[in-house]
């Protein structure tokens, strides 16, 4: 912009004192200029200039700090070990997994069967009884539909 006003002003005298830059470093140049500008509007700074001297580094000793708090932490929690799974659980898995290939073949009828005996065989399985009760409803509910 002042190299403009400086042509006219003084004509092309000047045009010899002002090397001539390739399109490609004008840009460079301009975008290097824009860039600053907002980095000063939005209070963010380039990666070339952080400010030494103001933060001291503690990372190695907060990252001891929360390795023993977590450490701690896991120590005084107590989860009860997993339940040994019995032979009785894997059959009433299988049967689950059998009466849902049956749904899942859009042979409803025989899902429901399936399941209602899943529920009469495990009654000491009560997550698997819960879930094929939400089936056996979901497959009566879709008997129902393809009835209409």
């Amino acid at each position: 912009m002042i190299h403009l006003q400086f042509r006219k002003v003084h004509g092309n005298e000047g045009e010899s004192e002002a090397p001539k830059r390739s399109a490609a470093a004008r840009k460079s140049i301009g975008l290097k200029a824009k860039a600053e500008r907002f980095a000063s509007r939005n209070g963010s700074r380039s990666p070339g200039k952080s400010p030494k001297g103001r933060v001291p580094k503690r990372t190695a000793r907060l990252e001891s700090d929360r390795t023993s708090v977590a450490s701690a932490i896991a120590g005084t929690r107590s989860t009860a070990p997993p339940r040994p799974r019995s032979k009785h659980f894997a059959n009433a898995v299988r049967a689950y997994e059998a009466a849902i290939k049956l749904m899942h073949a859009e042979d409803f009828g025989r899902a429901i069967r399936s399941f209602e005996d899943l529920i009469a065989e495990h009654s000491e399985e009560p997550e698997i009884q819960e879930r094929a009760k939400v089936l056996i409803h979901a497959c009566e509910k879709k008997l129902h539909e393809n009835e209409r």
